[in-house]
């Protein structure tokens, strides 16, 4: 989970109640958060009315501690074909403990009475005192980030950050502030993002490429008819197997929109062939199920047979790839079953509403009423 906004003190609040959410759900495991604030610091709080009054700028104040404590590049020497960096600094007791910064002066604008330069203590105008900060400031799309991480345990990824998303809307996020995922998170919703249309391609190319074998815009959606009953066996199949809807499942569906439509294929291809030979409609459906119906099995018989050891995940690192053939499977059973039933009746439904069968009805009626004149 990615915590964002500008003040640290109020995203490290946020960030810690989404934490606690993180740690409350269940199957997450192993949370960290991203911010560490145990590493020992020195802080210097600067008294800007008093250092203007006593003519010592702000800037060289900070940049006069840092070059005495942690030294400043003076020059360099060359010592063989190198060059080393002389770095000038405060000797080790005059810079590791407070009394010692505290002491320390800075060069002000305004003149002495013995006509040099103001030398400023720095306890004159700035007060300091030991604290404690973070390690690293990560920062995201231009804002403070916060990142809070955990693994899981026991339950699906998709499962864990919807009840993790159900405890941060009910947060109250200050303006200028946004909770949202990453991570492992983040590239599951891209992946099922470019899946979503990859599936929604594959249909429309599907519907292409049978409207061009079959010269017809109507009877590929008898066909196509295959592609739900499909997702009806994959969903039943993951659910059989404790499977989850994963991207390799979602694979193995895109999968099915190009298998599934050869059993409606076949039937209605010979179903077209039987009517355009003179025989009825309905006696060519029943002539072209009988007579399809085992090169239909056969070659579904064979997809799941060759789909079994991808699902039963019979080698080692196989259950990675498992709901891939478990999906095929689930959807090659139910889309034969039903296309063998539910094909020809969409069939007979859309030849009836095909756009020749209207044009041959509005001519018959034309013709009737001109015989009533």
């Amino acid at each position: 989970m990615s915590v964002r906004g500008e003040d640290l003190s109020t995203l490290q609040n946020l960030a810690g109640r989404v934490e606690a959410i993180v740690r409350t759900t269940p199957g997450a495991v192993d949370v960290e958060n991203s911010l560490e604030t145990s590493k020992p610091e020195m802080r210097i709080r600067i008294d800007r009315e008093k250092a203007s009054d006593l003519g010592v700028n702000v800037g060289l104040i900070a940049t006069g501690i840092r070059a005495m404590v942690d030294g400043a590049v003076a020059t360099q020497y060359s010592e063989g074909g190198d060059q080393v960096d002389v770095r000038v600094r405060l000797a080790k007791e005059d810079r590791t403990s407070l009394e010692s910064i505290r002491n320390l002066t800075i060069k002000g604008s305004n003149d002495a009475p013995n006509q040099q330069k103001l030398l400023v203590p720095v306890y004159y105008v700035a007060d300091v005192f030991p604290g404690s900060g973070p390690s690293k400031i990560n920062r995201f799309d231009r804002q403070r980030e916060i990142r809070i991480d955990a693994n899981t345990s026991g339950r699906q990824l998709g499962e864990v950050l919807g009840d993790i998303f159900k405890g941060t809307r009910a947060l109250e996020v200050p303006p200028g502030y946004s909770v949202g995922v990453t991570g492992s998170g983040e590239m599951q919703a891209q992946s099922f993002l470019n899946i979503l249309i990859a599936l929604a391609l594959a249909v429309v190319f599907v519907y292409i490429v049978l409207a061009a074998q079959f010269e017809s815009f109507v009877h590929p959606f008898s066909i196509m008819l295959a592609l739900p009953m499909s997702l009806i066996g994959a969903v039943f199949a993951l659910l059989a197997f404790g499977s989850a809807l994963s991207t390799i499942s979602l694979i193995g569906i895109i999968m099915l929109m190009g298998l599934v439509t050869k059993n409606g294929i076949l039937l209605v291809d010979y179903a077209n062939v039987l009517r355009d030979r003179g025989m009825d409609r309905t006696q060519a459906l029943v002539s072209a199920g009988a007579t399809r119906l085992r090169p239909i099995l056969m070659t579904t018989f064979a997809m799941i047979f060759g789909m079994m050891p991808v699902a039963f995940a019979v080698s080692e690192g196989s259950e990675f790839r498992s709901p891939m053939g478990q999906a095929v499977i689930g959807g090659l059973i139910t889309s034969t079953l039903l296309t063998l039933f539910l094909v020809p009746v969409v069939y007979s439904l859309i030849d009836d509403f095909s756009f020749g069968r209207i044009l041959l009805s509005l001519k018959g009626l034309r013709e009737r009423t001109f015989r009533k004149r």
